[in-house]
């Protein structure tokens, strides 16, 4: 299976699940595989970690910044944890790095 084949694959599988948690398709009743699901929990902790960097830009109130500071460390640490994980199983999280970016 070609790169480009994995990148599709990823992004319709991406926007099936969008659509089906904001209720404009059904969700599926069948399971995720183990692949689907760690390709899943890598995209959640990057947006995850994303979102702590972009909340810390929007700090004013300065005793927050030490809470910002703690959370952009711990979800970077949980993303980097996730995508070794997925690269220790041999699970291709390219198509993921190019979504990304």
């Amino acid at each position: 299976m070609g790169n480009r084949q994995i990148k599709k694959e990823a992004v319709i599988h991406f926007c099936s699940t969008l659509l089906a948690k904001i209720g404009i398709i059904p969700k599926q009743e069948t399971e995720l595989s183990p692949e689907d699901k760690t390709f899943q929990e890598v995209w959640q902790a990057h947006q995850e970690w994303q979102n702590a960097l972009n909340n810390f830009n929007f700090i004013s109130e300065p005793d927050l910044i030490d809470y910002s500071v703690y959370n952009i460390e711990t979800s970077m640490k949980k993303y980097m944890f996730l995508l070794k994980q997925a690269k220790e199983q041999n699970i291709c999280v390219s198509s993921l790095k190019d979504l990304i970016e």
